[in-house]
């Protein structure tokens, strides 16, 4: 189980990440999603939204890896299938 602490650090890790995207600021969300993912390794949103990060910059292999565990940690996490789809369809036009 986790503690509490933890599972507050990895929320506020999230809703910082989640902040810092919306401010345009990706180095800095990059930093709080993979401080959230350090705490909670399977921790689907934070996955997820790394993916993204990660799919949006080009680097399709850590996008592929963090969509992988998103499924991992929830396999029925919203769009979680289709993200690793389109991660796969920018690896073959590589």
């Amino acid at each position: 189980m986790i503690a509490v602490g933890a599972i507050v650090a990895i929320i506020g890790a999230g809703v910082s990440a989640y902040s810092q995207i919306r401010q345009g600021q990706k180095a800095e969300a990059v930093r709080h999603y993979e401080e959230a993912i350090r705490l909670r390794p399977d921790y689907p949103a934070a996955n997820f939204n790394l993916a993204v990060v990660y799919l949006e910059a080009g680097d399709y292999a850590r996008a592929l890896a963090h969509a992988q565990n998103c499924m991992r940690g929830d396999p029925r996490y919203p769009r979680a299938a289709e993200l690793g789809q389109d991660i796969q369809r920018a690896l073959r036009g590589q």
